[in-house]
């Protein structure tokens, strides 16, 4: 173990930038797998194009979905305020990868029966699909920024295999395959990112088992590799004390399967009328839920992963966020202080955990 007074000294001797974190501290994470590196997520992402002449998504209310003078009546009334609660972040995904973000939880659609174009979406639709897959393209292989990891968590597939966007799924992600990391054998662990640099992989692609492309090698399970508990609390306090509750009554889960910690606030009925009439007191948006509980939820994944006992794995991988870049955190660790963004938190974390494991 290294002295700690050696450890805060090498710690500030790092220097990063948010757009290359990851090779910036190649010798402290080249041994670990993408499932033990701490990294900012964006929770819905591709979700800033969002406005209120954007068009009803397949996961929005049924009933405006099929009745075209409801969704007008609701969009005159309800446009003011029904982007501020569907829109999780104003980077665009080039600007979320500069940043430092490296997972993206994706939802897609289509946006109309019979279209083959495919979109994010929130309840409403948001940005291109193609757009985000170029974007997340061309950050990995830009020579400045080719060692970066990035996960694209298609959580939410709209589509069924009758539709005209299923196939255009297909051929998207066929377009991406030289970028894609091959999903592990049956029962074998993500492999080192030392190994992984040796090629020219980058890019993990995680899907429910009901999206039916076992012809694509590179697709991840979701149910085999990757952990996402959604906790459905609808204020800041109760959402802290289900994340204590969930991380002492997970089983460790080591370097098996990537998982997400979401620091993500449910916002119910009340939470959005409370919003709309209290004016300005209360939240109004998913950007002022985030600022007003961002800052605490960053101090709990950095004590979570410092000073509280987790089991091996468990909240110490992807902190989900919405509006990631609002809120700055200072961290304090045995000999140091460090003031910065969460993507700076998550960098702290990696150095300490890399260089007092014995490997780096």
């Amino acid at each position: 173990m290294t002295d700690m007074g050696e450890l805060a000294a090498r710690l500030q001797s790092h220097s990063w930038r948010g757009r290359t974190w990851m090779w910036d501290i190649r010798d402290a994470i080249g041994h670990m797998s993408i499932a033990q590196v701490a990294m900012v997520g964006t929770h819905n992402t591709a979700t800033y194009e969002i406005t209120r002449k954007s068009k009803i998504g397949r996961d929005g209310p049924k009933a405006l979905r099929n009745n075209g003078a409801l969704v007008s009546f609701v969009c005159f009334f309800g446009g003011f305020f029904f982007p501020s609660w569907a829109k999780c972040q104003r980077m665009t995904v080039e600007e979320q990868l500069n940043f430092g973000v490296r997972y993206f939880d994706l939802r897609i659609a289509p946006d109309s029966a019979l279209s083959t174009t495919l979109y994010t979406t929130h309840g409403l639709l948001s940005t291109k699909l193609e757009e985000v897959l170029m974007a997340v393209k061309t950050f990995v292989t830009e020579p400045a920024t080719s060692h970066e990891f990035v996960l694209l968590d298609f959580q939410h597939i709209f589509l069924s295999p009758s539709d005209p966007g299923y196939a255009t799924l297909f051929r998207s992600l066929v377009r991406i395959t030289e970028i894609c990391v091959h999903r592990p054998p049956n029962g074998e662990r993500f492999p080192s990112l030392s190994e992984l640099w040796k090629g020219q992989q980058r890019v993990f692609i995680f899907m429910n088992r009901n999206v039916d492309l076992s012809r694509l090698p590179f697709v991840c399970w979701r149910d085999s590799f990757l952990t996402s508990q959604w906790l459905n609390k609808h204020n800041k306090k109760d959402l802290l004390q289900a994340l204590d509750q969930h991380a002492m009554q997970s089983p460790k889960t080591n370097a098996e399967r990537v998982f997400l910690t979401q620091a993500i606030i449910t916002p119910d009925r009340n939470t959005v009328l409370s919003g709309i009439f209290s004016l300005g007191v209360r939240p109004s948006s998913l950007r002022g839920l985030a600022k007003s509980a961002n800052s605490d939820f960053m101090q709990w994944f950095w004590r979570r992963n410092t000073i509280k006992a987790s089991p091996a794995g468990v909240h110490q991988n992807v902190l989900l966020l919405d509006y990631p870049e609002l809120e700055m955190i200072e961290v304090k660790w045995d000999g140091g202080t460090l003031r910065g963004t969460v993507v700076d938190m998550c960098v702290c974390i990696n150095l300490q955990r890399g260089l007092t494991s014995g490997d780096a």
